[in-house]
């Protein structure tokens, strides 16, 4: 800026008296144009990356400074492409406001979240309405289930849509167009069970046809606050043959009816947050592509020295391919990890996490540095130092 401004300088110190009052331009203004459109993107970054719409939000304040910095603005469509939709823009100046947002966004991809829905039936529906008439340009959608039906018709059209994220306090259709050729991502926060106890997708059908097409090209899932059996996880599976990671975050499965054991052949990463024993469902499967396994075990089943040996024999079934295992929250013994290590040569990666007197002398972390081949190992204990 400092260069700019002394670059100004010089032409200003050039110019004929009779043009020097025709040139009032700031040294802001002079800047071009494309400059000050990546600082206002620099300064818009939020964690998120959905910018909520408010009077106070970055991109509408930048608008506010002077007529040049908003016409900067107006004409950067990358500012606009995301943002957040809350009950307090459900109002005809908040449908107005979404509505500029959008138009100024171009033909670019959107993503968009819509908060929970505290207003009138009406104005959801204006909301939604203007939101789909740029369906063609979803890339992220995220909304709670009360509006999926009418924002997920079988006629919307959804070419770009690539990750969905939707709030589903109770069982209920879920509609996933054909048209979202694109979607591999899709995340489900459930508060009851959405799976028929045959194993058939309930949330999800439309026909079969539309089933198979939403469903078979996911690479990623991520189920919240799942119930249900372990047969019922199996067909979710079966439903998607090419996912490469899932989460289950807060599950409760009951066990398996038939004692079957499932085979997926591309899933290569799991993460389980467990409510309860995870070995029975863990030994389920048969995964030949693993490779990041990731375990977080809730209280209080973590003090249950049964579930650990039930853990550690399940564990050193799989441990045959994957490179990176993580563990949080489930006391594991010197013995335990030089059993890995004896078994396991193809971890590099192990994080071992616990609330309690568990660190690993340097003797037993040496062996595992050595056993292991490990290019990390990091073992805490919550209040204690580091050891590895």
């Amino acid at each position: 800026m400092d260069l700019t401004n002394k670059h100004l300088s010089t032409l200003e110190g050039a110019t004929p008296p009779h043009l020097a009052s025709l040139i009032s331009i700031s040294a802001m203004e002079r800047a071009p144009r494309e400059i000050w459109a990546e600082i206002f993107m620099q300064s818009i970054y939020c964690p998120s990356g959905l910018v909520e719409i408010r009077s106070d939000s970055l991109p509408l304040r930048l608008r506010h400074v002077c007529r040049y910095w908003k016409q900067t603005a107006d004409s950067t469509p990358t500012l606009w492409t995301s943002m957040t939709v809350s009950s307090s823009n459900m109002h005809s100046q908040g449908l107005r406001a979404i509505k500029a947002w959008l138009e100024r966004s171009g033909s670019l991809g959107l993503s968009i979240t819509i908060g929970p829905v505290k207003a009138s039936q009406h104005m959801v529906d204006d909301v939604v309405a203007i939101i789909l008439s740029h369906s063609e340009r979803l890339v992220y959608l995220s909304l709670p289930a009360e509006l999926s039906a009418s924002a997920l018709c079988a006629d919307v059209q959804l070419p770009q849509l690539q990750t969905l994220a939707l709030y589903m306090p109770a069982p209920m259709h879920l509609w996933l167009p054909s048209s979202a050729i694109r979607l591999r991502d899709v995340t489900l926060m459930l508060g009851s069970p959405f799976l028929g106890a045959s194993g058939q997708i309930r949330a999800a059908v439309l026909n079969p046809v539309d089933v198979r097409l939403a469903w078979e090209q996911l690479t990623r899932l991520t189920l919240r606050c799942f119930t249900g059996s372990i047969d019922t996880f199996h067909n979710v599976l079966l439903y998607c043959p090419r996912l490469t990671f899932v989460s289950l975050d807060g599950f409760s499965l009951a066990p398996s009816r038939w004692q079957r054991r499932l085979r997926h052949p591309t899933l290569k990463s799991i993460h389980l947050l467990a409510e309860n024993d995870p070995t029975s469902f863990l030994d389920s499967l048969i995964l030949p592509s693993l490779d990041t396994v990731h375990i977080d075990v809730m209280s209080p089943i973590a003090a249950d020295f049964s579930l650990r040996l039930r853990l550690q024999i399940v564990l050193l079934s799989w441990l045959s391919g994957f490179r990176t295992f993580i563990l949080n929250g489930l006391f594991i013994t010197e013995r335990d990890l030089l059993r890995l290590g004896l078994i396991s040569p193809s971890i590099r990666n192990m994080f071992i996490m616990y609330d309690g007197n568990n660190l690993v002398t340097e003797r037993v972390t040496g062996m595992l540095m050595r056993t292991l081949n490990l290019s990390y190992f990091h073992n805490v204990s919550l209040g204690s130092s580091d050891r590895g």
